[in-house]
């Protein structure tokens, strides 16, 4: 593939213009600038796990002053989504979000339930932006995992949930993180299959469940976080829970894999420290997985991405943006 910077249809001029825009929106669109501007793979084996890709207390507690206000939908919402991370034996802890193009968010609310169906209450209910328009949660992204804690004869949650998701298919979506050493082929592979519930004389279902290939999306959140463009990701005034919780993860050079004389290094998120709560970050991964679903990658319109003032392709050439890197849904 011949390189933007050698085309004589492109120039250095629109180049300009769409790197600076790619660098406002976050890793997406940098990704889609490498790709199909200047020919070239973004991500290497090494490149894959920058270990710049942080998230910080003072990061996430510096957004948090801008003035947003809680459940406050801004017009350029097009769907509400929501991710909830399963806790202790019967609860969630979740994050509600507006979403529009580009992955742009901001938290409309966040906070604890006791049980799935408290959740489900106060997830789908009406919305409503200063326009009056009223919007309702498109999806719910859950983990199917969690613990009813030691003692208990069946210490998994997955059943429960699993039911609890099968009451309504449209909405409630069941997600789990790629296990296993090898990356995932796809960054979400969605299957039916049969699921064996513990104990004994219990009748086996189907079940649809989404596999996440969760660094990925790790990375596309904390990409957003610290993103320069301030209206990416946004939050209103948080507590200091929240806060914490979202700087629960760091990312480490998990393994160095030696073959011959190729070597890759392996960079995975783990927790900051032993007992540190993770549960908001996770439910904020699971927004992010439910944008993905639903197409919200598509780059929005920013004033980096205008061309200058003044300025016409040259040789009357058609110009035309690829579209970003996606692996199926």
């Amino acid at each position: 593939m011949l390189s933007g910077i050698c085309s004589p249809w492109i120039g250095i001029e629109r180049l300009a213009v769409e790197f600076t825009g790619a660098k406002l929106s976050g890793l997406q669109e940098m990704q889609n600038f490498y790709n199909a501007f200047l020919g070239e793979p973004f991500w290497d084996s090494e490149a894959m796990g920058d270990a710049l890709l942080q998230v910080d207390a003072k990061t996430v507690w510096n957004k948090s002053r801008a003035g947003h206000t809680l459940a406050a939908v801004p017009e350029w919402a097009q769907l509400i989504l929501c991710g909830a991370d399963s806790k202790g034996k019967d609860g969630h802890q979740y994050v509600i979000r507006a979403f529009g193009a580009g992955y742009r968010s901001r938290l409309l609310e966040y906070g604890d339930t006791r049980t799935s169906d408290e959740l489900y209450q106060r997830v789908f209910r009406d919305y409503t932006d200063p326009s009056g328009r009223v919007l309702r949660c498109r999806r719910l992204c859950v983990d199917v995992g969690g613990s009813k804690g030691a003692g208990t004869k069946d210490v998994s949650r997955t059943d429960e949930i699993y039911r609890w998701c099968k009451t309504d298919p449209a909405h409630l979506w069941g997600v789990k993180g790629h296990g296993g050493s090898s990356p995932p082929m796809r960054q979400i592979t969605t299957t039916t299959q049969t699921y064996h519930p513990p104990g004994e004389n219990r009748r086996s279902y189907d079940v649809t469940v989404s596999v996440i290939d969760t660094e990925y999306f790790k990375d596309l959140l904390a990409s957003r976080i610290n993103s320069e463009d301030a209206e990416l990701w946004e939050i209103p005034s948080v507590g200091r829970d929240y806060v914490l919780q979202m700087a629960s993860e760091r990312k480490i050079l998990a393994e160095r894999r030696i073959k011959g004389e190729q070597v890759r290094d392996i960079w995975r998120w783990v927790p900051r420290s032993t007992h540190a709560h993770n549960h908001f970050w996770d439910a904020e991964v699971y927004c992010v997985v439910a944008a993905y679903m639903l197409d919200l990658d598509k780059p929005r319109a920013t004033k980096a991405t205008q061309p200058p003032k003044g300025y016409m392709p040259k040789y009357g050439h058609k110009q035309t943006r690829r579209p970003g890197w996606r692996i199926g849904r």
